[in-house]
């Protein structure tokens, strides 16, 4: 498999490969099973289902078209109506027709009833699609009609029978109002059902999006990140798959039941002009599947270079005030453009080969408008056909060209939706894969996918390159995990590695208590309730704490930790929800309930006891909080969260927490998580935290660590120079660290 190049020229072709194959169909279905039949049951009962409800449909047209038949032949005046009724009629009672319209139902629904069970919660849909499909060959039905009706008034014409005529146009009117209401229900149903699919499906792609931390490890943000721009992914790609996967479900199917309605009036009239047209049509298809092959390549990379233009300008949004004080507009200007430029280049890519595809498909459908005509003309002016024939044959030629030339009437819409099929598949593929098998259920869906099948071949190296699955690498080691309520962290022989293999701690063992340890700490070794991580900017000390959240695993050791519930992570630019302000003090357990004097007395802790009422609306105010709040403010309202959780976290991990707080108010705020008796882990670089933690751990860099008492580290650094921090301590006691390592 070809690895891309590292760190591509933006807007630089990537390696592309179509094909339309078992993959596309594994894709699709994968996506479009969930919302009709379980996802982990197999694709082939899911299969057999759509053809028992198609025969169960099919079993109930046959009925209908017989009671609308029988009603219309009885109602009628004479000569209102196509003389060809009666004897169609006539062989809808031929045996074995009616017998097979109720046995082939029934065995279709005793299938259905034998996996009901996978049903559950799902009748409605099944229903709402075979209503639809009810519906579609209700419309094919009457469009035959309609033909045979234009046929009795073009007889008619040419017969210069005014009351004849009269009397076909007054079937005509009825026929309308007949087909008028079922063509807007069936509109309506095939827009319904296009809306529940897609409420369904992005909450399908949401829960699996936001659990297991498979949006960080899929975060498109991150250099080469192998699945780009998840949120178009979820919103657009998904509409535009529900909506095109039932329009081209029914045309689908509406091009046979066209080709099969339509070629009986066709091959009745000329074998000759049947065999013309089915030539003419494969020799047309083989020609626009080849154009296709290209036009589908660049639509999928429009559909990335639009989301990464539009993430440039939201970067823009999200970073107005940095971008201001730094004066970057030319810079922002710079990088828009250039993406905008990338699109534009694309788009004119596109234009050139759809204006190929556009004249190929007037081409090949003006030249088709002349075929009945030249084959049934000369059969007209041999007698051998009346005039209405001639017209209805040219009607019939055109449905039945339209059904097997699908691809090339709709190639454009097809390379579009096969390139979002191929998006959403290998998104689905990529979240599915977090697990302890995922590189082996990549790397076999690649080998059955062959070459460069649909899509970017070489996203499994993706994501392996930028180390997104770091815990289901089969090729280096990994940190072992183990979750277990009520436990100490504790790290044993820890070794941790950052995705791209560099060391960044070697051999630490640690344990930390939290405030409401219950599990006792292997060996009876004593905890440590309060550490503070200090070093270098890069060596490692959030990495450290990623490591401790389960984010990251390479690297060998065991770490014991509780569940994520029990600890809160509090980082240096706290995340501020969507929603009020109850929302931002309670996040993230928004059921909590909490009453306005308690969230007040929280904050008044913090020293934002005015902030409800600088909001119209008090609590319930709702604002672009990251925007509303300085830095300082934004860290003690993360801080008030912890203080309002309920239970309060076993172990508090601040990450640079109070990096934006003056010195006394850092003070103040770790003295009341003193007086919470609350555990927590600090990363900082202030001098004055040592006092308020019982440990500091110092990485080094190179894998080397060591771990002081807090006493020990303030006496260490009376001889040492501050002005680097407490960074600067380490250089008082020795030129270097003193290396705990397993090496």
């Amino acid at each position: 498999m070809a690895r891309p190049t590292k760190g591509p020229e933006f807007g630089a072709r990537p390696t592309l490969g179509f094909r339309f194959d078992h993959v596309l169909w594994r894709r699709f279905r994968v996506i479009a099973q969930p919302y009709f039949y379980p996802p982990h049951e197999g694709g082939r009962s899911w299969g057999m289902l759509v053809l028992a409800m198609l025969v169960c449909v099919i079993g109930g047209t046959y009925w209908a078209a017989a009671a609308g038949i029988s009603l219309a032949l009885f109602l009628a005046p004479p000569g209102s109506l196509p003389s060809q009724l009666p004897t169609l009629m006539l062989r809808l009672r031929t045996m074995p027709a009616p017998v097979l319209a109720v046995a082939l139902p029934v065995a279709a629904a005793v299938f259905t009833w034998r996996v009901r069970r996978h049903l559950a919660g799902r009748w409605t849909r099944w229903g709402s699609l075979a209503l639809l499909l009810f519906l579609l060959f209700c419309v094919t039905g009457l469009n035959v009609y309609i033909s045979y009706v234009f046929r009795g008034i073009d007889n008619q014409l040419v017969a210069r029978e005014e009351e004849g005529f009269y009397k076909a146009m007054s079937g005509y009117g009825v026929a309308l109002l007949v087909a008028v209401p079922v063509i807007g229900f069936y509109k309506y149903m095939r827009m319904k059902l296009a809306r529940q699919w897609r409420g369904f499906l992005c909450e399908f792609f949401l829960e699996r999006y936001l659990s297991r931390q498979v949006y960080y490890k899929l975060d498109s943000n991150t250099e080469g990140a192998g699945i780009d721009n998840p949120d178009q992914r979820l919103t657009e790609d998904v509409d535009y798959f529900t909506s095109e996967s039932l329009s081209f479900l029914l045309d689908v199917l509406g091009g046979i039941l066209d080709l099969i309605s339509f070629a009986a009036i066709l091959w009745a009239t000329s074998k000759p002009l049947m065999g013309s047209l089915l030539a003419y049509a494969l020799v047309g298809t083989v020609i626009a599947a080849a154009v296709g092959q290209r036009l589908m390549e660049i639509n999928y990379e429009q559909l990335r270079r639009e989301a990464d233009l539009r993430y440039s300008l939201v970067r823009i949004r999200d970073n107005a005030e940095a971008i201001a004080f730094y004066g970057g507009e030319a810079q922002e200007a710079s990088g828009v453009r250039e993406r905008l430029h990338s699109a534009l280049a694309n788009y004119d890519r596109n234009i050139r080969w759809s204006i190929i595809v556009l004249v190929y498909q007037r081409m090949f459908f003006y030249l088709a408008t002349l075929v009945p005509y030249l084959v049934i003309g000369s059969l007209y002016f041999a007698k051998k056909v009346d005039f209405g024939t001639v017209g209805q044959g040219a009607f019939a030629f055109s449905m039945v060209l339209s059904a097997v030339t699908l691809i090339i009437d709709r190639i454009k819409d097809i390379s579009r939706f096969a390139a979002g099929v191929n998006r959403l598949g290998a998104f689905y593929d990529a979240m599915e894969a977090d697990g302890d098998n995922a590189l082996e259920r990549l790397k076999t869906r690649s080998q059955q996918a062959g070459p460069a099948t649909l899509g970017k071949e070489n996203e499994l190296d993706d994501l392996l390159e930028a180390g997104r699955f770091p815990s289901n690498r089969r090729d280096v080691a990994q940190i072992r995990s183990v979750v277990e309520p009520g436990a100490a962290v504790e790290l044993s022989e820890m070794s941790l590695q950052t995705p791209t293999g560099r060391t960044l701690i070697t051999g630490l063992s640690l344990a930390l208590l939290g405030s409401a340890t219950r599990v006792p700490l292997r060996g009876g070794a004593a905890g440590v309730r309060r550490l503070l991580i200090v070093g270098p900017s890069g060596f490692g000390k959030s990495s450290l704490l990623r490591a401790i959240a389960g984010l990251w695993s390479r690297g060998t050791g065991e770490i014991r930790r509780p569940p994520a519930g029990e600890m809160l992570f509090l980082p240096q630019k706290p995340y501020m929800p969507l929603g009020d302000l109850r929302t931002q003090l309670l996040y993230p357990n928004l059921l909590a309930i909490a009453s306005d004097s308690h969230l007040v007395e929280a904050l008044d802790h913090l020293g934002l006891r005015d902030l409800p009422t600088r909001f119209p609306g008090g609590f319930d105010a709702v604002q672009d909080w990251s925007r509303v709040l300085s830095g300082g403010e934004q860290q003690r309202l993360a801080i008030a969260r912890c203080l309002l959780a309920s239970p309060p976290p076993a172990l508090l991990v601040l990450d640079e927490a109070t990096s934006a707080l003056p010195a006394r108010d850092e003070a103040n705020l770790y003295r009341l998580l003193r007086k919470r008796d609350l555990s927590y882990i600090s990363v900082g670089h202030r001098d004055s935290l040592v006092e308020h933690h019982d440990r500091v751990l110092e990485i080094c860099g190179g894998g080397d660590w060591r771990l002081l008492t807090a006493e020990q580290w303030l006496s260490a650094g009376e001889n040492a120079p501050h002005a680097h921090g407490v960074q600067s301590v380490r250089q008082g006691v020795e030129a270097s660290c003193f290396a705990f390592s397993a090496r």
